[in-house]
Parts: structure tokens; sequence; C-alpha cells
């Protein structure tokens, strides 16, 4: 093959490349905020958002951030109306498959706990929950389907503060209730911190595509590198619960 035959194969290819990288990275990411009570907010200032915001800005990658009801940011994810989602990995891979979903570098970690009224004796057991009116938040009934399938009575309703005022003025007997999400209310709250009924991870959760992949390897190297620095419990602050990187999934 003729040498300037060979300089314009190689050209191109090097133009392909590059051209696919940009156009990766000029792809902006669509990220759907649910509201988490104490981590997320309307206001793009919870920690989460903060933390993300700065990972973003170490790894050079843009996008664009909507908040909306938990409800509604799982719906809004289930229809591809955005690439990504705050947490729900678990979730989605079970409902999309594990190969249609890539997640990142988790942000935190959440536990699910029992809790009754401050004052009351904490909850150790699920079969305490048999027989008498337990709350939740709404967005959170993807993670109660084995308590319902139990028969347990699970009474939703829109934000984590509604559900502790209902607990207090006799409306349900018991919260499932998260945390570092409602550490704000916990004087309010009794619970036993050794019989969390889950522990999960908080990562970013997307769509697999060529374009979330390279968002989620690149936010992932930043937030990984930012727990290491102890930036990211810096920036949590009290919403900070350590986490063992060799169990992320």
């Amino acid at each position: 093959m003729p040498l300037i035959s060979v300089l314009i194969l190689l050209s191109l290819s090097l133009c392909l490349t590059l051209c696919v990288s940009v156009s990766l990275w000029a792809a902006e990411i669509s990220l759907v905020a649910p509201h988490f009570t104490g981590l997320i907010n309307k206001q793009h200032s919870g920690p989460y958002q903060n933390l993300l915001q700065e990972a973003a800005g170490m790894a050079k990658v843009d996008f664009v951030e909507d908040v909306t009801p938990e409800k509604r940011a799982i719906y809004m994810f289930r229809k591809r109306r955005y690439d990504c989602i705050y947490s729900y990995a678990n979730v989605m891979r079970q409902e999309f498959g594990v190969d249609k979903i890539v997640t990142s570098f988790p942000l935190g970690v959440f536990k699910e706990y029992m809790m009754t009224r401050r004052g009351t004796p904490a909850l150790t057991s699920t079969a305490q929950l048999q027989g008498v009116l337990v709350g939740a938040t709404l967005g959170t009934e993807v993670w109660d389907q084995e308590l319902l399938a139990s028969g347990v009575k699970i009474e939703y309703a829109a934000t984590d503060e509604q559900n502790i005022k209902k607990l207090e003025s006799g409306r349900i007997q018991v919260f499932l209730a998260y945390l570092p999400d409602v550490n704000q209310y916990l004087y309010r709250l009794s619970y036993s911190p050794a019989h969390p009924l889950r522990i999960e991870f908080d990562q970013i959760t997307c769509h697999r595509t060529p374009k979330t992949e390279a968002f989620v390897d690149a936010i992932s190297k930043a937030l990984r590198e930012m727990k290491r620095s102890g930036r990211t419990a810096q920036l949590l602050g009290e919403h900070y619960l350590e986490f063992d990187d060799t169990l992320i999934p």
C-alpha cells in the first residue's frame, strides 16, 4: 500500500477516535435527583449534590440535575427520561439486568431501621411489625416488597417529617426510616443501631451507554480519591457513614 494511503488511513482513524471521544464528553448527562431528607434538596446544595458537583469538577465532566419527589424520580428513570439517578442501584440491576446498568463509586452508604417514638422500646425483629401500623415514605416502597408480602401493613406519606409527626401523634406505631437521611430527627426517635433492616450503597445509577460509562468512570475515580483523602467525610459531615470499599458490588 502506498505510504500516502497509509497516512490517510491513520489520519482518518485518529480523527474518528477523537470525534467519538469528544462526542462522549460533549454530551451532557441528565440526572434525576430524588429528594432525600438531609442529603438532596431543591436548591441543589445538599451534601450528596455538593459531593457530586465537586467530583464532576475534578473529572471535568458535566451533568444537568433535576430534583423531584422520590417516587417520581424512580418513575422517570424507569421510563428512561434521564440517563442517571441517585441511588437504587440494586433495584435497577434487578429490573433492567446487571448488564444494562452502570454504577459509580459510592457517594455514601445508607441503613434502614425500624424507628419508634422517643422513649419507647426499640424494635429488634421484623416479627414485631406484625399487627401494628407501619409508616414509610413514598418512593421507598421499592425496598418494602418482602415486608408487604409477609403481611406487614405499611402506610405511605410524602415526606419523612410527615411520618415522624404521624408517629408522635399515634397514627402509626413504627416508621421505616433511613440513616443518614433522618439524622436531624433522631432526638425524636428510638431505634436499635445494631438491628438495621438493610445496608446499601448510595451510588450514581445509570442506564448503560457509552456516554454514561465514560461519565461513571470519570466521577468514580474522583469519588474514590475524595474518600481516600477524607474530603467525602468533610463534605457529608454528620451524614457520613464509613464503609468498606472492598464490599462495593
